[in-house]
């Protein structure tokens, strides 16, 4: 799995709803990258999708093999 690296850039706001120990962990990321929980948190769902992308072509290319 790649590295997460946290940087800045704006988003649209949202409200979501987050368990209070997962709410510390993020606030406490982020500020340890010195960057806001919005912004943390978007990398984080960016990171997350394109690692479920690649997750997806790889099964569907571990099932092209199988059929081989």
């Amino acid at each position: 799995m790649g590295k997460f690296v946290p940087k800045g850039y704006q988003k649209n706001s949202i409200t979501v709803r987050i368990e209070t120990e997962k709410l510390k962990k993020i606030e406490k990321a982020a500020a340890k990258a010195n960057i806001s929980r919005n912004q943390f948190i978007n990398q984080c769902i960016d990171f997350a999708l394109e690692h479920i992308a690649d997750s997806e072509s790889d099964k569907s290319h571990n099932l092209e093999k199988d059929h081989e």
